[in-house]
Order: C-alpha cells, then sequence, then structure tokens
C-alpha cells in the first residue's frame, strides 16, 4: 500500500517519447563545412590585400591605420587557425541531433562565416570605411 504523501514523480522523458532527430552524417557534415568555408574563403581571397591585387594592396598600404594595427605576418599566422576553428565548430554543430537549439547555432555559425568573407568584399573590395 502506498504511503499516503507519496506522489508519482513525473519522468522527465516519457518511456515512449519518439527518438530526437537524426544528426547530420558525417560525410554530409564535412561537405557543407567545407562548401561555406570555402565560398567565405574564395571571397576573401578576392579582395585580399596581397601581392595578386597590387591596387588594394596599395591602398591598405596608405591608410592611416592604428598603432596597434597587427603587422602582415600575424594575418598569415591567425587566419589558418580561426578557419579551423570555425571549421571543427561547424562540424561539431552539424552532427548534433536537429532541433531548434542546433538551427540557432548553425544560423549563427553560417552569419558569422558569411561575415568573415563579406568584411573583405565591404572593406578592401568596396573601401567602405564608414558605416553611414
Amino acid at each position: 500500500m502506498a504511503h499516503p504523501d507519496h506522489h508519482p514523480v513525473a519522468s522527465p522523458v516519457p518511456a515512449h517519447a519518439p527518438p530526437p532527430p537524426p544528426a547530420l552524417s558525417r560525410t554530409a557534415a564535412a561537405l557543407i563545412v567545407v562548401s561555406v568555408l570555402g565560398v567565405s574563403a574564395a571571397i576573401g581571397r578576392r579582395n585580399a590585400p596581397d601581392p595578386s591585387h597590387p591596387r588594394t594592396r596599395r591602398w591598405y598600404k596608405r591608410l592611416d591605420k592604428p598603432s596597434y594595427t597587427p603587422p602582415d605576418a600575424v594575418f598569415g599566422a591567425v587566419w589558418p587557425v580561426l578557419e579551423t576553428g570555425l571549421a571543427v565548430g561547424g562540424y561539431r554543430l552539424l552532427r548534433q541531433p536537429a532541433g531548434p537549439r542546433r538551427t540557432s547555432a548553425v544560423g549563427l555559425w553560417l552569419l558569422n562565416t558569411a561575415m568573415v568573407g563579406g568584411w573583405t568584399e565591404i572593406f578592401f573590395r568596396k573601401r567602405a570605411l564608414r558605416s553611414g
């Protein structure tokens, strides 16, 4: 006989709950990450102030930059690390079970990745130094 003060506790997950939606396969997640980062890198490369774009390079070198602007060599060392972080993060997000939280996180990852390539379009190609 049950004690009068005993109340059954509801389980947080019903025994007959449907399984969570599946995550993307390893191959699909990797292909998406490579595609997204490839497009972002191509846009960035198209606008880079490097020797293959002499006009952009001259323009950038002539800018009055603050004293804390890192030297060019730092960019070459840092970008691969940042891109690797974006790739690993995107892959891990895409491998999570589908759902609203993953959708939001992937949306933010896509926005961040678009901004990485997009800012080079705005800054170097359009030479838009002000937002207004």
